[in-house]
């Protein structure tokens, strides 16, 4: 598994070689960009567990056709790399580097698996992605609350219940307020209010209150705040 993570997150994120299963086998240094260094860790995950209920406590022993086996120990070694979109995969006002695009390639090419984790919706990612050839075969967007699988198909989607909407948005933060605030559905997002510095509209197109009660797949809201002081007096 390859592991992605900024410098300054390192002490508090990166711990995954101290945890029983899992070695540490390098530690390379990504060539740094807007004057962040990136940590990429290289970590052999021992076993797999299956995650299902049903088979709790069961190592997986059926490989799939692109799987990597060490021979000398008999084992599965899924290898999988995940990084973050903005800032990470894809720097900040600059195109994602050709030879970032090789090396996925080539990853996958090996029989390895590549995803993306990131806060963005599918046709927020999408928008940028769709200028590269790169494939994934998995998605984890809007900060984990919808997993897509190869072909976009839902794999797990943690929904807002209607009541829980309605008393978010007859907060006085929200509704007494005029700040820009996007709601992010599985599959895209929409404008409650609008702010084209925020979230463009052809992005994220107006939709009524009534409406994002109505729907069934909203999974978050983000609220943009004019400035620092006025963000953290709203935590």
């Amino acid at each position: 598994m390859l592991l992605i993570c900024d410098r300054q997150r390192h002490e508090r994120d990166c711990r995954l070689e101290n945890v029983e299963g899992i070695r540490r086998i390098d530690l390379l240094i990504h060539e740094p960009f807007n004057n962040r260094i990136h940590l990429i860790y290289l970590l052999a995950i021992d076993d797999f567990i299956a995650p299902s209920k049903a088979c709790q406590g069961k190592k997986l022993t059926t490989p799939d056709a692109n799987a990597n086996i060490d021979l000398k120990n008999g084992r599965l070694i899924m290898k999988i790399a995940v990084t973050d979109f903005d800032g990470t995969l894809k720097p900040f006002d600059d195109r994602i580097p050709p030879s970032t695009i090789d090396a996925i390639h080539k990853w996958r090419a090996a029989g390895n698996k590549f995803g993306i984790a990131t806060g963005r919706e599918l046709t927020m990612l999408n928008h940028d992605l769709r200028h590269y050839d790169i494939t994934t075969d998995f998605l984890i967007c809007v900060n984990g609350a919808v997993i897509f699988d190869k072909d976009r198909n839902v794999l797990q989607s943690i929904r807002i219940a209607r009541p829980l909407k309605e008393h978010l948005l007859s907060m006085p933060l929200i509704a007494d307020t005029n700040h820009a605030m996007i709601c992010f559905c599985e599959r895209r997002s929409f404008s409650l209010r609008s702010d084209s510095d925020y979230v463009p509209t052809e992005i994220a197109p107006p939709i009524s209150w009534t409406d994002v009660i109505e729907r069934d797949d909203v999974v978050q809201f983000g609220i943009k705040f004019p400035n620092e002081e006025e963000a953290t007096a709203a935590r």
